[in-house]
């Protein structure tokens, strides 16, 4: 039943590169994305890898919850969670010196 569902899944990405690019949050109200931290974010979501980096901006930019991020993707729900985990540290990483010296 579920390699029958696996196989006849119908996804509106017909493939990763098919994900949606960076285009900021509609409710963002500080323009993050026209700031140098903006910047610095969309750069370092480039170097993430294929599935960490689709899975991140379907989570924090696009906000799919979980289960339907897995549907568009044909993983598991907890192959979604890991990879946006994966994301959140390696971006905390690039970034955490950068914010650490913005913090007046």
């Amino acid at each position: 039943a579920i390699n029958y569902k696996n196989r006849n899944r119908i996804s509106s990405f017909s493939s990763i590169d098919d994900v949606p690019e960076i285009s900021g949050r509609e409710n963002s109200s500080d323009g993050i994305l026209n700031s140098e931290l903006g910047k610095k974010l969309e750069a370092a979501i480039a170097t993430l890898p294929t599935r960490q980096k689709a899975v991140f901006i379907l989570r924090y930019y696009e906000e799919k919850p979980h289960a339907e991020i897995a549907g568009l993707l044909g993983i598991s729900e907890g192959a979604v969670k890991a990879h946006y985990h994966q994301a959140i540290r390696k971006l905390r990483g690039e970034l955490g010196a950068y914010l650490r010296a913005e913090v007046p």
